[in-house]
């Protein structure tokens, strides 16, 4: 049998695109804002980041990104 690692439930976490849209930026901008440590790191599926949204929600009441 193969040793899995959990998968996480998708509908918790947020793409880039879906990330850039909610902050009313580019993908670019979500790019250097995580270079700057504005936003947190993703984790990575692949090659798709994803950020889990109630981390993101935590991170962002603290006006980090602002």
């Amino acid at each position: 049998m193969k040793n899995c690692t959990a998968v996480p439930n998708l509908g918790e976490y947020l793409t880039k695109e879906e990330l850039a849209t909610l902050l009313r930026v580019s993908k670019r901008t979500i790019n250097n804002y995580i270079s700057e440590k504005r936003l947190p790191s993703p984790i990575h599926i692949g090659r798709r980041a994803l950020w889990n949204k109630a981390e993101l929600a935590e991170f962002l009441k603290r006006g980090v990104c602002e």
